[in-house]
Protein backbone atom coordinates (compact mmCIF):
# COMPACT_ATOMS: atom_id res chain seq x y z
CA UNK A 1 0.00 0.00 0.00
CA UNK A 2 1.11 3.18 -0.91
CA UNK A 3 1.18 5.81 2.07
CA UNK A 4 0.22 8.81 -0.13
CA UNK A 5 -0.29 10.41 -3.78
CA UNK A 6 0.69 14.05 -4.84
CA UNK A 7 -1.03 14.99 -8.11
CA UNK A 8 -2.06 18.07 -10.06
CA UNK A 9 -4.95 17.57 -11.98
CA UNK A 10 -7.54 18.97 -14.66
CA UNK A 11 -11.15 18.56 -14.23
CA UNK A 12 -11.29 17.11 -17.67
CA UNK A 13 -13.37 13.67 -17.20
CA UNK A 14 -10.49 11.29 -18.89
CA UNK A 15 -8.11 12.62 -16.29
CA UNK A 16 -10.50 12.46 -13.34
CA UNK A 17 -10.98 8.43 -14.22
CA UNK A 18 -7.01 8.58 -12.88
CA UNK A 19 -7.97 9.17 -9.09
CA UNK A 20 -10.90 7.35 -9.54
CA UNK A 21 -8.34 4.12 -10.01
CA UNK A 22 -5.61 5.44 -7.81
CA UNK A 23 -8.66 5.45 -4.71
CA UNK A 24 -8.85 1.27 -5.71
CA UNK A 25 -5.41 0.61 -4.18
CA UNK A 26 -7.09 2.45 -0.81
CA UNK A 27 -3.69 4.67 -0.41
CA UNK A 28 -3.47 6.59 3.16
CA UNK A 29 -4.33 9.74 0.99
CA UNK A 30 -4.46 11.35 -2.48
CA UNK A 31 -3.28 15.39 -2.40
CA UNK A 32 -4.64 17.73 -5.17
CA UNK A 33 -3.13 20.40 -6.39
CA UNK A 34 -4.59 22.82 -9.51
CA UNK A 35 -3.63 26.16 -11.37
CA UNK A 36 -6.50 27.66 -9.46
CA UNK A 37 -7.52 26.52 -5.44
CA UNK A 38 -11.29 26.34 -6.38
CA UNK A 39 -10.77 23.60 -9.06
CA UNK A 40 -8.73 21.65 -6.97
CA UNK A 41 -11.24 22.20 -4.17
CA UNK A 42 -14.21 20.92 -6.91
CA UNK A 43 -12.37 18.18 -7.96
CA UNK A 44 -11.15 17.14 -4.22
CA UNK A 45 -14.88 17.27 -3.25
CA UNK A 46 -16.09 15.00 -5.92
CA UNK A 47 -13.36 12.32 -4.92
CA UNK A 48 -13.00 12.77 -1.32
CA UNK A 49 -9.75 13.56 -1.41
CA UNK A 50 -7.57 16.54 0.08
CA UNK A 51 -6.77 19.81 -1.25
CA UNK A 52 -3.70 21.65 -0.92
CA UNK A 53 -3.99 24.65 -3.41
CA UNK A 54 -2.62 26.07 -6.04
CA UNK A 55 0.58 25.16 -8.35
CA UNK A 56 2.57 28.31 -6.45
CA UNK A 57 1.59 26.06 -3.33
CA UNK A 58 2.54 22.63 -4.93
CA UNK A 59 6.15 24.06 -6.62
CA UNK A 60 6.64 25.19 -2.66
CA UNK A 61 5.40 22.19 -0.34
CA UNK A 62 4.45 19.47 -2.03
CA UNK A 63 6.63 15.79 -1.23
CA UNK A 64 5.08 12.12 -0.75
CA UNK A 65 5.27 8.98 -2.21
CA UNK A 66 4.44 9.36 -5.72
CA UNK A 67 3.86 12.80 -7.54
CA UNK A 68 1.28 12.09 -10.74
CA UNK A 69 1.29 15.28 -13.02
CA UNK A 70 -1.92 15.24 -15.54
CA UNK A 71 -1.30 18.19 -17.00
CA UNK A 72 0.44 19.66 -19.72
CA UNK A 73 2.77 21.71 -17.10
CA UNK A 74 6.01 21.35 -18.32
CA UNK A 75 5.87 19.36 -21.16
CA UNK A 76 6.94 21.74 -23.85
CA UNK A 77 10.35 22.91 -22.64
CA UNK A 78 13.08 20.65 -23.26
CA UNK A 79 15.05 23.47 -21.63
CA UNK A 80 15.70 22.36 -18.44
CA UNK A 81 16.19 26.39 -17.09
CA UNK A 82 12.48 27.12 -18.23
CA UNK A 83 11.03 23.78 -16.49
CA UNK A 84 8.87 24.09 -13.47
CA UNK A 85 9.51 20.72 -12.02
CA UNK A 86 13.29 21.44 -10.90
CA UNK A 87 15.40 18.55 -9.54
CA UNK A 88 14.90 19.74 -6.16
CA UNK A 89 11.35 19.35 -6.51
CA UNK A 90 11.44 15.93 -7.79
CA UNK A 91 13.41 14.91 -5.15
CA UNK A 92 10.74 15.27 -2.92
CA UNK A 93 9.02 12.46 -4.47
CA UNK A 94 10.06 8.59 -4.52
CA UNK A 95 8.31 8.04 -8.02
CA UNK A 96 6.92 10.68 -10.59
CA UNK A 97 4.91 9.81 -13.25
CA UNK A 98 3.98 12.22 -16.12
CA UNK A 99 0.51 11.38 -17.94
CA UNK A 100 0.95 13.38 -21.01
CA UNK A 101 1.09 12.11 -24.62
CA UNK A 102 3.49 14.76 -26.62
CA UNK A 103 6.62 14.81 -26.23
CA UNK A 104 7.00 10.97 -25.37
CA UNK A 105 8.82 12.21 -21.80
CA UNK A 106 8.72 15.61 -20.71
CA UNK A 107 12.15 17.49 -19.92
CA UNK A 108 11.59 17.06 -16.07
CA UNK A 109 10.65 12.88 -16.69
CA UNK A 110 13.41 12.13 -18.65
CA UNK A 111 15.65 13.70 -15.56
CA UNK A 112 13.34 11.79 -12.94
CA UNK A 113 14.11 8.69 -14.36
CA UNK A 114 18.07 9.93 -13.60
Amino acid sequence: MVSKFIGTFFLHAERSGVIYELQKHEPASITLYNRTVEKAEEIAGRFNCECKGDFDQLIKDAKGDIFINLTDIGMHSCDTKDDVFTDEFIARFNTILDVTYLPGKSAWALRAEN
